[in-house]
């Protein structure tokens, strides 16, 4: 399989050293970086901070009492233990749920209430429901990032009109309880395609809605779980030492890219096999929207962060992290609101669609 650098051709990004040869964009404050992202052009690169304000896209708590050496650190411990919005979502009352609100409905509401924080402030780099199915379950989190790469996942393994997928293997789903799908909710096993390997995740996603009558319930308990637990704590812990018992003890279940992309395919079989929509009129884990997904193109092939923690031989620039790029996402949806911040079937159209690739290059192409 041909790779460019250590991805795959249709995930493959600028380099480091590609971004530092690029003219250049400063931005030394943190005032207004969504509106200088969009209004920055492709062929350049923008620097976020300088060797006097270096760290404003992490919360100043997280670095209380540490210099600026240790950012990076700051920003990590920030994305796994918190900065996730939790949704207001409904109360589970005697076997109902009131008031009826499918998860979309609340994403809706809070997500327009984001304008309430001034740009500057919001650092959320996610959303947070609870399950309310059965007993004591742990918090689902879905950073935004992994809704986007996500769906370009999942873009990238839809069929062509050959029957082919488009640039990589297929997402293989498989209902795993049909008997009892209509009362617990469907569990589906899914293998999904490495990004920059031969090797499939491997995991299962349980309480997929399929019909109205549980829908509700079942949206709002959706879960997922890797068969190797390893493969979630390198996912949330993304490069720092993993510490199994401490995610235990955290609680949380997160969506990856891959948990993501493997909920879309699940979505198109439950229709496919149970005739109706519930699986993705009920389902917590959304569409990004083209302007979004335009927007993230932006922060992984045209943006560099000053660290002071980077060696002067690489000019002490790096590209932006999962957390930064999390908060750079949550503020353009920020200004977009909600309908702009995820699909729309006449406006965006099917994910096959969607444009990928870096502008004014081949990188991301799937082509090499």
């Amino acid at each position: 399989m041909i790779t460019v650098g250590d991805r795959k051709p249709a995930f493959a990004d600028r380099s480091d050293s590609e971004l530092r040869g690029l003219d250049r964009v400063i931005a030394d404050n943190p005032g207004g970086l969504v509106s200088l992202i969009d209004s920055t052009d492709h062929s350049k690169a923008l620097i976020i901070g300088c060797e006097q304000n270096h760290s404003f896209l992490t919360p100043a708590f997280y670095r209380r009492g540490r210099n600026g050496s240790v950012a990076n650190k700051a920003s990590r411990r920030r994305h796994f233990r918190s900065g996730y919005f939790k949704l207001n979502q409904p109360l589970y009352v005697a076997g109902d749920v009131r008031p009826p609100k499918k998860p979309c409905d609340v994403i809706k509401e809070d997500f327009d209430k984001l304008l309430d924080v001034a740009e500057e402030e919001l650092f959320w780099v996610g959303y947070e429901y609870r399950p309310v199915k059965g007993g004591d379950h742990p918090s689902r989190v879905v950073p935004i990032k992994t809704v986007v790469d996500g769906a370009r996942i999942y873009s990238h393994t839809l069929l062509s009109e050959s029957g082919e997928p488009l640039l990589m293997s297929s997402i293989n789903v498989s209902l795993d309880n049909a008997e009892r799908a209509d009362s617990d909710g469907a569990s589906v096993k899914f293998e999904v395609p490495s990004r920059s390997t031969n090797k499939f995740y491997k995991g299962k996603l349980e309480f997929i809605p399929v019909s109205d009558k549980k829908g509700l319930v079942l949206g709002w308990t959706l879960a997922t779980y890797y068969d190797r637990e390893e493969d979630r704590s390198d996912f949330f812990y993304w490069g720092t030492k993993s510490r199994l018992d401490d995610m235990n003890l955290m609680r949380v279940l997160p969506f990856s890219a891959h948990c993501v992309a493997a909920s879309y395919a699940a979505q198109h079989l439950i229709i496919r096999e149970f005739k109706n929509r519930a699986a993705f009129d009920f389902s917590p884990i959304l569409t990004p929207s083209k302007e979004l997904v335009a927007f993230s193109k932006f922060l992984r092939s045209n943006m560099l962060v000053y660290d002071p923690n980077i060696s002067e031989s690489q000019e002490r620039l790096r590209k932006p992290d999962i957390n930064e790029t999390c908060v750079l996402l949550m503020r353009k949806a920020r200004a977009l609101r909600y309908d702009g911040t995820f699909w729309d079937k006449s406006r965006d159209g099917s994910l096959r669609t969607y444009d990928w690739s870096v502008p004014g290059s081949m990188i991301g192409s799937g082509k090499a």
